[in-house]
Order: structure tokens, then C-alpha cells, then sequence
């Protein structure tokens, strides 16, 4: 999909955002696809982008605390 492309392009740029813990592919309510960014704890610097796009992909932050492998 275009926002796989677009995500995967621009990963190191995503992983830059303070606390991010990985990236994802979701679709908003409206059925347009959305990049997620994943990060630890939801701070003002970590929120920064969650009103914005890359190449008119929507970004989305989204707080999942640490994550674990198991």
C-alpha cells in the first residue's frame, strides 16, 4: 500500500519521534490508511506530530507503554 511505502521510507524519521517504540499500518474510521507511531509514554514532544502527514499519509501517535518480547 501507498502508506507501507511511504512508512517504510521515512522509518528512521518516524523513530526519531522522542519515545517511539515502533511503527504500524492502521485505517482511520473513514477507511483511509494511517501510519501509527508507537511510543512508550504520550508526552508533549512524543504528541507533537499527531496532527500531521508525510507524503499525505496521516501519522498517528499512539501510547503502548514499553513493549516486551516474548
Amino acid at each position: 500500500s501507498v502508506a507501507t511505502k511511504v512508512r517504510d521510507a521515512h522509518t528512521e524519521e518516524l523513530m526519531r519521534i522522542p519515545g517511539a517504540v515502533g511503527t504500524g499500518i492502521g485505517i482511520e474510521s473513514s477507511g483511509v490508511a494511517e501510519i501509527q507511531v508507537y511510543v512508550k509514554d504520550s508526552t508533549a514532544a512524543a504528541e507533537a506530530p499527531r496532527d500531521s502527514s508525510i507524503d499525505s499519509v496521516p501519522i498517528v501517535i499512539q501510547e503502548t507503554g514499553e513493549i516486551q518480547p516474548y
